[in-house]
């Protein structure tokens, strides 16, 4: 009988010990650790959910209540929820921050807007806010969206004073883009005027051009051949006559259209190169 009551003291202490020994996994410390872990798996949307919910917790009290705000806007920024991002950046912006700190708050609304395809707005927002154009990071980011905007020779101008690692291939970018070759719509549309298929040509697309001339030249020859076999009366002259109008004026129509897609593709290839170069999520600060 002592020796059964000694070991269901022994396992007593022994469970109340584990006890002690076991992490606490709804504690607001484990909570932020499984959040930074969400992140890191890039797990983002339950990443946000997690930080809210250590904020719910802890309260406005908590010393770090600026810092996971911030992450939870992150997570959600990269999670694709962009205007719950904003908010919650919004909300950040107007609390008490240092400059440093306003400063990365602002850029993250810049960068919110810009992957919501919103340029114009992330420009304006970068533009009008003080201590913006100084920072190596606003400089990038306002480049980057005058580049989506089109407007190339002024994103050379942004990054002149940026070193950054970013800077030389966003400079590269901007470069090929100020000296694009462009095609000129209205040429491809005057060449193919004069000879059925060379705006294609000139726009580059040597198939559909040369495939142009011979099929236009073709109604051409037979309605020729057939108005001087059968006279100007001949049915056969003007219907091959009257296809051969339809579709060289098509052709002109076609040849504008292509040298404007010339041109789109073109630059839709260096905005990819824009988009992949502005980093989206990133190692978010210790908190200790």
């Amino acid at each position: 009988m002592m020796r059964l009551r000694a070991s269901l003291v022994f396992l007593l202490l022994c469970a109340a010990t584990a006890a002690r020994a076991a992490p606490d996994y709804y504690s607001p410390a484990s909570i932020l650790l499984f959040a930074d872990h969400l992140f890191k798996e890039q797990d983002y949307l339950r990443a946000a959910y997690e930080y809210e919910r250590y904020l719910f917790i802890q309260g406005a009290e908590d010393p770090f209540t600026q810092e996971i705000l911030y992450r939870a806007g992150k997570s959600l920024q990269c999670a694709g929820e962009h205007l719950r991002s904003l908010d919650l950046f919004g909300a950040l912006l107007e609390s008490t921050l240092s400059i440093a700190e306003r400063h990365k708050v602002k850029y993250e609304i810049g960068l919110t807007y810009f992957r919501m395809e919103q340029y114009s707005d992330s420009l304006s927002f970068l533009q009008t806010h003080p201590g913006e154009s100084g920072a190596p990071d606003a400089a990038l980011l306002t480049s980057a969206n005058l580049m989506m905007l089109g407007q190339w020779q002024q994103a050379e101008e942004a990054l002149k004073s940026c070193s950054t690692s970013l800077a030389e291939p966003l400079r590269e970018i901007a470069r090929e883009g100020s000296s694009m070759r462009r095609k000129s719509p209205l040429m491809a549309g005057i060449l193919s005027s004069f000879v059925p298929g060379l705006g294609k040509i000139y726009a580059g697309e040597y198939g559909d051009g040369i495939q142009s001339l011979a099929f236009i030249g073709l109604l051409g020859t037979l309605s020729a051949l057939s108005f001087r076999s059968d006279g100007i009366d001949s049915i056969r002259g003007w219907i091959y006559a009257s296809a051969g109008a339809v579709l060289h004026v098509g052709n002109i129509y076609g040849s504008v259209v292509s040298a404007g897609r010339f041109n789109g593709l073109q630059e839709e290839t260096l905005l990819q190169d824009v988009r992949d170069t502005i980093p989206l999520c990133s190692e978010l600060p210790h908190v200790p």
